[in-house]
């Protein structure tokens, strides 16, 4: 499985960044097609939601094995409901790029994912 991660400024400038870093790493892999293609659009959207979403600088980590690729933004605890987090343009892009997304709530950390699968 190959692997990034990448510390994002807490800054409206957070997903544009995410998507250059997403787009460079798929070209190091090797992974393109529709299933490359959805990530960079899904990260964007999940980046947005930390930064608008978390008091905090998000985390990026994207990952590419047999299931698929799956991209997973980490920030403190959101400050919102996941239903506020988007809005249904927000939720309407990942239902028609991903497989599967969700949220996760910890204590200390909330952490939004998204499966693309090949």
């Amino acid at each position: 499985m190959q692997s990034l991660r990448a510390e994002l400024a807490w800054s409206p400038d957070a997903p544009r960044v995410a998507r250059a870093v997403v787009r460079a790493w798929l070209a190091g892999t090797g992974c393109d097609g529709p299933t490359a293609d959805a990530l960079v659009p899904a990260t964007s959207e999940l980046v947005t939601r930390a930064v608008n979403g978390c008091p905090a600088a998000p985390t990026l980590e994207c990952s590419y094995g047999s299931e698929g690729m799956r991209v997973a933004v980490g920030s403190a605890p959101m400050l919102d409901a996941w239903g506020d987090g988007g809005g249904e343009l927000g939720d309407a892009v990942l239902w028609s790029i991903c497989d599967a997304w969700g949220r996760v709530d910890e204590v200390s950390s909330t952490k939004l994912w998204a499966l693309v699968r090949s």
